[in-house]
């Protein structure tokens, strides 16, 4: 083989090389993007059960003009193996805190929270490791 040959399979080893970390890099942003989208998503469905809630009678099992008493529905329970919840309320106020089990990077997890105030979404933050702090992603 010629050192013309070498050279040729040396830069196309090198190109496949490239293209292989930016398919990875590409990916994994593509993951993160997706794990946040689904947890506002699902940050979404929390709060309008929550204010369903809020909205219902006590007679009827609901919360009478407050958040307090209320728990998730079983199906959203069941949801375990992709969010951890967490609730803070008062009468007039609801804090939902949604933590990913899905790693998105270096072994840390994404944090969403929701602040609801008289059955309105006053906020949202997402805290994502990659850009390491508090974004608003809404806000009223």
């Amino acid at each position: 083989m010629g050192t013309q040959q070498m050279l040729l399979i040396a830069l196309g080893v090198i190109l496949v090389g490239i293209a292989v970390v930016v398919g990875i890099n590409l990916t994994q942003a593509s993951f993160s993007d997706q794990i946040k989208d689904m947890a506002i998503k699902q940050l979404h469905e929390v709060g309008s059960l929550a204010n369903a809630y809020r909205a219902m009678p006590t007679e009827m099992g609901g919360g009478g003009g407050t958040y307090t008493g209320f728990q998730l529905v079983k199906q959203l329970e069941e949801d375990a193996l992709a969010w951890t919840y967490d609730f803070r309320f008062g009468s007039d106020n609801l804090y939902i805190y949604l933590i990913s089990k899905a790693v998105v990077y270096e072994n840390k997890h994404l944090y969403v929270l929701g602040f609801y105030q008289g059955g309105d979404l006053e906020y949202i933050q997402v805290y994502d490791p990659a850009e390491s702090g508090w974004k608003v992603v809404y806000r009223k």
